[in-house]
């Protein structure tokens, strides 16, 4: 549907520009009917919105595939963590940061989320669910890496870090791009759990796309 790839014109003009991907998106362009949006947030959900464009091409021209099977077993629903202290869960984000490097890998503890949790910017809203497989299948997380930028900041209402990262995408050519911001988790008062999820970048989304390099 129209909806899930919003942004796809601009997304467009990047990548003839950056990519060389011409080739590759004209014909399918012309198959599929979108909604231009005049503003573009520098988040993470929108810049997926214009990324996913791509990899789904790729997957259906290059005979591409998606981890789906890793995807659904990963990061399984399991018994929440209501009530956990601040520290064991400052102890959890920062595993999941360094060690799973869930910013591009997805894998994140799903324990301490609430199921109903929401990832969100400013124009758009994606479910737990549906965050955890659109990242797994939108980048290559062997050629990505995460770094946490000082300490992760707990309270009893929200947990916030700040991040540099270098994203390869799965689609041709590998194309690597390195961005930084703060991503901030608010809290259930009642259960301690984490009910939303925003991620803000320092740099705009034409920045970060120029920063592109190939890695494969």
């Amino acid at each position: 549907p129209a909806e899930e790839f919003v942004g796809m014109k601009h997304l467009h003009a990047h990548m003839l520009q950056l990519f060389n991907l011409a080739f590759l998106l004209v014909g399918c362009v012309q198959a599929w009917s979108f909604e231009k949006k005049p503003t573009i947030v520098s988040t993470r959900s929108s810049f997926l919105k214009n990324i996913a464009v791509v990899s789904c091409v790729s997957a259906g021209t290059f005979g591409g595939t998606r981890d789906v099977a890793h995807a659904d077993s990963f990061s399984p629903i399991a018994e929440k963590r209501i009530g956990i202290s601040n520290d064991k869960l400052k102890e959890i984000i920062k595993s999941d940061m360094v060690d799973r490097q869930f910013l591009a890998s997805g894998k994140l503890t799903r324990e301490v989320y609430d199921e109903s949790a929401l990832f969100k910017d400013e124009i758009d809203t994606y479910t737990l669910p549906k965050w955890i497989k659109g990242t797994q299948a939108l980048f290559v997380t062997g050629g990505s890496s995460v770094r946490l930028v000082g300490d992760i900041d707990v309270s009893s209402s929200e947990v916030s870090f700040l991040f540099d990262e270098d994203l390869m995408f799965n689609i041709p050519f590998k194309p690597v791009v390195k961005l930084s911001g703060k991503v901030v988790l608010a809290r259930s008062a009642d259960t301690g759990l984490i009910t939303s999820y925003r991620e803000i970048w320092d740099q705009s989304v034409p920045t970060v796309l120029k920063s592109a390099k190939f890695g494969g």
